[in-house]
């Protein structure tokens, strides 16, 4: 059963990533996360808090995230973002920096006996240092490094990198023995008596032999391993796939409980002596999870069995179907003993009522049954390859199975890359009819297609609106946030462990697409677009087209460097590859002026950009390189070394998305090349949205397109600080009053402020090749459903947009359509329920003579004498206001 209702939450100090540990003894949680303040929880004493300063501030004052802690006999050590590693007494006081590596720390980890600790960085780095004398033993570089543990006597560590699992000698890291099993980097686990090591794969845990690395046996698993524990007992794993934590009982590869948590878990921690759990996850919310074994099964931490390879096996997870035994005893359900929770309080957070018990039905079904109410659908988005459905788990033991997700959908978080996704689909109805209610809230409507998400947003629900539920919109960093290309599918990036880039937004070119077989889009705009074919390995034919073919003429050329970036303006077209870094410049007219340079390898390009007489790169350190169309170097700055994430130019402004550096949400800077900044601020994005694709409208003002499909136009933004952020367009309640199944894969907008897009429709995701015919739909202003309502505030957009031009050409003409829908609203008031102040109101909208005059015309035509009267009486009062200060 999902346990999520009974998870009793608190909160860090500060929104967003949190990690925990025990103390060694299991009477205290330590937690850290991107406060720079640790805190020392007891679980005994709910009243018992201490909080602490990390140590040494970054430079500039800028807080950094700790994303890694780990608890010994004799302290606690943390590691920080900007390469620390401080130690602390068990009272919290600041010991020593045990560490100070060049970048990030990824992980630290005590040994076994409390005599070491271990240290890795994200230059693949592991450092050891003794806990005593605070001196460094061995220092070593793994290429590709992913994690390391300890071996439980303290002698050596375990790393898992690029060439596999390598054990080397604590004292001496360049010591190393190669494991013979083939693995790929994962994460790791001891069975508690030492014996086995569990080394995460694709969809399978493989158990290595602590000897000499050998496979012994495996079992499978359902996704992608992000984080992964034994029981004290080793009776029991716990394994997290992204937001879903499930404890599995080894003896027979049965699912005891699970719980899907609203962020992904960024820690999995049992207690040593106690059936409890305690989770982080990435939303900042820290989790007791009390009783997770339930009652009916041993207890996670009575006594440690010697590893037996008959335990567990490939074969205890497939099962003939002829051979299945019916559920005769055991429950869907767990049994809640609340005597046995506990709960640990944080100060200054509102603490949530103790969870409620739902009655659930048993239910007698067998495993054959479950197979029949499930069905594995692919992906349309995925090859076309013919694959036969694959049931996620099957099982050869005849003990009674215990499912708890029989009846749910099972979706793949985080799928193997080179793997098609499949979904296991619940034929109940009663499902259907939950998912339906739920649905009622979200912004887009359920699809066939949709994840069903049946655990729910929040562990207790204010369904009478009493308020005992706080508004915890604001702490998340929006999942799955921020996409890959242009009109994709989310594509978290993020592989758990402590090796993780806290959610780091992946960069998007505006217009780019992934491949589709051997073509793909590298640009789109409302210039023109580009493509790329690849022919062979290192070998590519790129082709730029114009929609005014009367201007510049299509070409295309052989790339034999495999540039995977493109931008566009009327003068050229700028290309780059990502890594190694390199950078090309065409000019349409002349290619004696095309030029090409090598910037440094180690840092790879991320975005890039091109204007009226300048191009921008960005590269993934952080860095805004400027160079003229012609080459020459410009400028180069770090702005606190936030990532850029998309970047696009209109004459020489450029407006860039950003990621912001402690709150990880996104900022935009819009400035002209030249270190002049017109403005910055914070993206105007809804909790879970990500950017989609960023542009300039033909008028100059940048533009986000997001993936809940709403066009978001910058406005006043030459004006600092008056800045806003203007809904101009929901394509999604569009295409559902049209009655269409289809998405808009943007163009850009022109200057009468149309959308031009290309129209997408069922599932796809990006346009075919050659690219369609596109069509455009004019902006219509979110939240206005009334027809004249709606058009007068299009009219209102459109002139603050032109009035912010530098020389507004249609102003004039755009304020006399905004006087002339107040009069068609004036005009519906005077028929419909008659209501004098809102009238009049409408009236003082109006500036121009003549409009006020058809304001009276109209309400005497609609036989409404008094307004007409009130509106003589407002015009003698204003000349005469207006006569008496041409007397002064």
């Amino acid at each position: 059963m999902d346990c999520a209702d009974r998870l009793l939450k608190k909160y860090a100090p500060f929104v967003g990533y949190a990690v925990a540990t025990y103390s060694h003894d299991g009477d205290h949680v330590y937690s850290c996360g991107i406060s720079e303040k640790l805190q020392k929880h007891s679980t005994t004493n709910r009243d018992e808090l201490k909080t602490f300063d990390y140590g040494p501030r970054a430079e500039g004052g800028r807080k950094q995230l700790l994303k890694t802690i780990s608890a010994g006999h004799h302290g606690v050590v943390a590691g920080c973002d900007d390469g620390t590693v401080c130690g602390f007494n068990t009272n919290g006081e600041l010991v020593s920096t045990l560490v100070r590596a060049p970048s990030g720390v990824t992980k630290v980890l005590f040994s076994p006996d409390g005599d070491l600790v271990a240290a890795s960085s994200k230059d693949d780095k592991i450092t050891i240092v003794d806990w005593a004398s605070k001196r460094k033993v061995s220092e070593a570089t793994f290429a590709g490094l992913h994690q390391f543990i300890w071996s439980l006597d303290s002698k050596n560590v375990f790393v898992s990198a690029d060439e596999g699992i390598v054990q080397v000698s604590a004292r001496d890291l360049t010591n190393k023995t190669l494991a013979d099993f083939a693995a790929t980097p994962g994460m790791m686990a001891w069975y508690p008596d030492g014996s086995v090591l569990a080394v995460a794969q694709a969809k399978q845990v493989v158990l290595l032999d602590s000897e000499d690395l050998s496979k012994r046996t495996s079992f499978n698993i359902p996704s992608k391993v992000t984080e992964m524990q034994f029981s004290p007992s080793g009776t029991y794993i716990a394994i997290a796939f992204g937001h879903i934590v499930e404890i599995w009982r080894l003896k027979d590869s049965n699912k005891v409980a699970f719980v899907k948590m609203d962020a992904k878990a960024s820690s999995v921690n049992w207690h040593p002596s106690r059936n409890e759990m305690f989770i982080t996850n990435e939303k900042g919310e820290l989790c007791t999870w009390p009783n997770p074994v339930p009652s009916k099964f041993t207890l996670p931490f009575e006594g440690v069995a010697p590893f037996d390879d008959d335990i567990v096996s490939d074969k205890n997870h497939y099962i003939e179907m002829e051979e299945t035994p019916m559920f005769n005893d055991v429950p869907d359900t767990q049994e809640l003993d609340l005597a046995d929770t506990q709960e640990i309080d944080i100060p200054d957070t509102q603490v949530m009522d103790e969870p409620q018990l739902n009655g659930i039905p048993n239910k007698q079904r067998s495993y054959t049954d479950e197979l029949q109410d499930t069905q594995v659908l692919e992906d349309p988005a995925e090859s076309d390859e013919e694959e036969e459905p694959v049931i996620s788990r099957k099982r050869k033991s005849k003990e009674p199975v215990d499912d708890p997700l029989a009846d749910t959908q099972i979706v793949n978080d985080e799928p193997d890359a080179s793997e098609k996704k499949r979904k296991r689909v619940s034929m109940d109805p009663s499902v259907d009819r939950m998912e339906k209610e739920k649905s009622k809230t979200k912004h887009k409507p359920l699809e066939e297609d949709d994840d069903i998400d049946l655990a729910g947003d929040m562990f207790v629900e204010d369904d009478d609106g009493a308020g005992y539920v706080p508004d915890l919109s604001h702490r998340g960093l929006g999942q799955n946030e921020y996409g890959n290309g242009h009109m994709e599918e989310e594509d978290d990036g993020h592989q758990g462990g402590y090796a993780m880039e806290f959610d780091e937004v992946r960069a998007i070119q505006p217009g780019a697409t992934e491949f589709r077989g051997t073509r793909r889009y590298l640009h789109a705009s409302y210039l023109g677009y580009i493509w790329t074919m690849k022919h062979a390995e290192n070998r590519y034919s790129v082709t730029s087209y114009f929609f005014d073919t009367g201007i510049h003429k299509g070409y295309h050329f052989t790339d034999h460097v495999g540039y995977d970036l493109g931008c566009m303006s009327r003068r050229a077209t700028f290309y780059a590859r990502t890594s190694p870094p390199s950078i090309f410049m065409r000019f349409h007219s002349s290619i004696s002026e095309n030029w090409s340079l090598d910037l440094d390898e180690t840092d790879p390009i991320r975005c890039i950009s091109v204007g009226k007489t300048k191009c921008v790169v960005c590269t993934e350190s952080g860095l805004i390189l400027t160079y003229s169309i012609f080459g020459v170097p410009l400028r180069v700055y770090r702005d606190a070394g936030e990532p850029t994430v998309a970047v696009t130019a209109h004459t020489d402004t450029f407006f860039m998305v950003r990621q912001d550096s402690f709150t990880h949400k996104l900022n935009f800077v819009v400035e002209n090349g030249e270190g002049h900044i017109f403005t910055r601020g914070k993206l105007s994005l809804p909790v879970g949205a990500h950017i989609k694709f960023v542009c300039f409208t033909q008028n100059g003002d940048p533009v986000v397109f997001d993936s809940d499909g709403i066009i978001l136009i910058l406005s006043r933004w030459k004006e600092e600080g008056q800045y806003r952020w203007i809904p101009a367009l929901d394509t999604v309640a569009m295409a559902k009053e049209h009655g269409r199944e289809e998405t808009y894969w943007p163009i850009g907008i022109d200057c009468d402020y149309n959308f031009h897009c290309v129209i997408l429709k069922g599932a796809a995701t990006q346009p075919p090749h050659p690219l369609p015919l596109t069509t455009d739909f004019p902006i219509k202003p979110v939240g206005e459903p009334r027809q004249l309502e709606s058009d007068y505030l299009k009219k209102s957009v459109m002139a603050e947009l032109e009035e912010g031009r530098d020389e507004p050409e249609n102003l004039g003409n755009l304020e006399i359509e905004v006087e002339k829908a107040l009069l068609r609203l004036l005009h519906a008031a005077c028929k419909s329920e008659f209501k004098l102040n809102k009238c009049l109101y409408i009236y003082r909208r109006l500036k121009n003579e003549e409009c006020k005059e058809a304001a009276v015309t109209i309400a005497l035509r609609c036989k409404r004498t008094i307004l007409a009267e009130k509106i003589n009486e407002l015009r003698e009062k204003d000349e005469a206001a207006k006569n008496g200060k041409r007397d002064d």
